[in-house]
């Protein structure tokens, strides 16, 4: 990793992984704040179908980039970017560490690998530690399946 850049921490992973449980943890033990990067938790109203954080476990950690538009608002890679890079900068500013978590991989790449859209790949701005969760799939799916029935 290098010296020069400032550090983020990426944590990335499929549905019901384990990203929010270990992206509160790291982010209450490392003074940093979340930075969603999930397409959908975006949405405001979306809460059920995108198993978004609850108020009450958003409320020790602040949470970024969740509840930005209305489900009639498109949201352009490029605008989701430029906020990202707003909020990262600003909670770099504040001697915090930013946690960039979700599962939209592409939101995920144009931060790390510096997206100048519509071109291609500009040089980093940050120094990202990226966490990948990978869980069998058998308890993935029963993760997802009493997440389900919790929700309804």
């Amino acid at each position: 990793m290098s010296k020069k850049l400032p550090k983020i921490i990426v944590i990335l992973g499929p549905t019901a992984s384990g990203k929010t449980k270990l992206s509160l943890k790291l982010a209450r033990e490392f003074n940093g704040e979340i930075i969603s990067a999930d397409s959908r938790l975006i949405y405001k109203g979306m809460d059920i179908g995108s198993c978004k954080p609850t108020k009450k476990q958003q409320r020790p950690i602040r949470h970024h980039l969740i509840d930005i538009a209305r489900p009639d608002q498109v949201v352009t890679l490029t605008a989701w970017q430029r906020a990202a890079f707003r909020n990262i900068d600003a909670i770099l500013k504040k001697k915090k560490l930013p946690f960039l978590v979700g599962g939209t991989g592409l939101y995920i790449s144009s931060i790390i690998e510096n997206y100048r859209i519509p071109q291609t790949k500009g040089r980093p701005r940050y120094d990202a530690l990226t966490i990948g969760i990978a869980v069998p799939r058998g308890r993935l799916y029963r993760t997802i399946n009493a997440r389900v029935t919790a929700l309804i």
